[in-house]
């Protein structure tokens, strides 16, 4: 059974109709539109060359804070993002959850441009840390021209550090390029490096396969359950209503949210409970949700990260 804490409605936008009676909203600041429109010409690609290496975001060591996600625009039909906090100061770090670490090896020694393939959906969602070699740390927020890193979906663009060339005068042999994560919503498609002048375009050439991240109904980083996993939404599609399976957590307080593929948080309420006994469900009111690609994540505060859910709104 569950002992839910009832509380005041505060947010109408998105209503629950639990087993149990339900508890307080809180209500959630929209962020403005503001993606101006892109000031880069679009470069020409050319031919797959030894000194031209692709990777495909989905594909990176470590990273397991970014959660992965799928469009027919992104190549091989996978992207990333972060879905967490803004990380706004230099990692103090090489590797871990929040960073995506490639491996490459290179067969000639030559200046390199390095592009990544992205989706900056709007100012405050445009923004990446990275790192070639564990060196500094280039604050990849604006684009060549230095104006603010925007784009109109999935594009390329060259890696600059606050708007300055990159020296890339890499040796052959094996090297490392780590995105870290920086600003939320941020999507990450593909990477490319390639000798300085061969420009790519449209999704660029074939990337070495992997596993890929299992786009699963839950993405635990600790082992909070007390029987097997039971957090889970459907139906998936939905259009007006998602059936939530929540988990058997002991002694929780958790904070229940719905964050977009662009890092928006569009719906979230507390959840003050203490669970004995079988998984309960509830239903959410999606209607009014734009349609698009949604993660519904069960936040556990002092507990790791959350559990994520990922449904599609139709």
């Amino acid at each position: 059974m569950y002992y839910i804490i009832p509380g005041p409605e505060r947010h109408t936008g998105w209503s629950f109709s639990f087993i149990i009676p339900l508890i307080c909203w809180l209500p959630v600041a929209t962020i403005p539109d503001a993606s101006p429109a892109s000031s880069v010409v679009p470069a020409t690609h050319s031919p797959t060359a030894v000194n031209e290496h692709w990777l495909e975001a989905e594909c990176a060591e470590e990273g397991q804070e970014w959660q992965p996600d799928s469009t027919d625009a992104a190549s091989g039909k996978y992207f990333v993002y972060f879905p967490g906090n803004a990380l706004f100061p230099k990692p103090k770090r090489y590797g871990g959850p929040s960073q995506l670490t490639f491996q490459i090896d290179l067969s000639e020694t030559t200046e390199y441009q390095l592009f990544l393939r992205l989706n900056a959906p709007e100012i405050g969602h445009n923004s990446f840390w990275v790192s070639i070699d564990d060196g500094p740390w280039k604050k990849f927020w604006k684009q060549a021209d230095r104006a603010q890193l925007s784009t109109d979906g999935f594009e390329w663009r060259e890696v600059v550090d606050d708007g300055n060339p990159l020296d890339l005068q890499l040796t052959s042999g094996r090297h490392t390029i780590r995105v870290a994560a920086r600003e939320s919503g941020t999507q990450l498609d593909k990477l490319c490096l390639a000798a300085a002048g061969r420009l790519p375009a449209g999704m660029g050439e074939s990337a070495p396969s992997c596993p890929r991240r299992a786009e699963t109904t839950l993405t635990p980083t600790r082992d909070l359950l007390t029987s097997q996993p039971a957090f889970e939404v459907f139906p998936n599609p939905a259009t007006t209503e998602l059936t939530i399976r929540l988990p058997r957590i002991d002694g929780l307080s958790a904070l229940v949210r719905i964050v977009g593929a662009d890092g928006r948080t569009y719906r979230e309420h507390y959840l003050p409970l203490s669970v004995s006994g079988s998984p309960a469900e509830t239903t959410a009111d999606i209607a009014s949700l734009p349609a698009g690609s949604y993660r519904l994540q069960l936040m556990n505060p002092g507990h790791g990260a959350p559990l994520s859910a990922a449904f599609i709104k139709l």
